[in-house]
């Protein structure tokens, strides 16, 4: 069983909070409004929305660089620009997993 702890730390390393109030958990995305929360008295229900979420985000990049490739292949300097884009993203990526 994962602790409120470990799970605040998990939900940082990916650009979420948990919060717990009265029984309830609260998830939202760091930095949003009451718009974007999530609630419930599950904290594993939490945890599985929130990485349910990072991986449908990490698809849609994906999905919106293959499609900016496929636009691009024949501009060199585009291209460049893609690729400098995803590398970063990945190395930011690997950040917030380490810490």
């Amino acid at each position: 069983m994962i602790t409120l702890r470990q799970a605040q730390a998990l939900a940082r390393g990916h650009g979420y909070t948990i919060r717990k109030n009265d029984g309830e958990y609260r998830l939202n995305i760091r930095g949003s409004d009451e718009a974007t929360a999530y609630y419930t008295d599950d904290l594993g229900e939490a945890i599985s929305t929130m990485l349910w979420e990072v991986m449908t985000a990490r698809r849609v990049a994906r999905a919106t660089v293959r499609h900016l490739t496929d636009c691009v292949c024949g501009n060199k300097r585009a291209l460049g620009l893609v690729s400098r884009a995803i590398h970063r993203d990945r190395r930011s990526t690997l950040n917030r997993e380490r810490a």
